[in-house]
């Protein structure tokens, strides 16, 4: 990084911290990536859940139905 900024003419101190600066705004890219992840994992979390909750309340409704019709 030293040696383009000398091939550039520019300072050393700039240098690094246009170099900081681009290193703090990809790790915002990858933790903003990961927050979206986390975020989709949930709804899908949810979705499953809900599947599942809705297959267990129909099964039981056919388990009393069955067992009406023994009588």
């Amino acid at each position: 990084m030293m040696y383009a900024a000398r091939l550039a003419g520019m300072d050393w101190e700039f240098t690094l911290l246009v170099g900081c600066c681009i290193g703090l705004a990809a790790m915002q890219g990858l933790k903003h990536k990961a927050e979206q992840n986390e975020v989709e994992r949930q709804r899908k979390a949810a979705a499953d859940a809900a599947r599942a909750s809705a297959a267990e309340a129909a099964a039981a409704r056919s388990r009393k139905g069955k067992g009406k019709k023994k009588r």
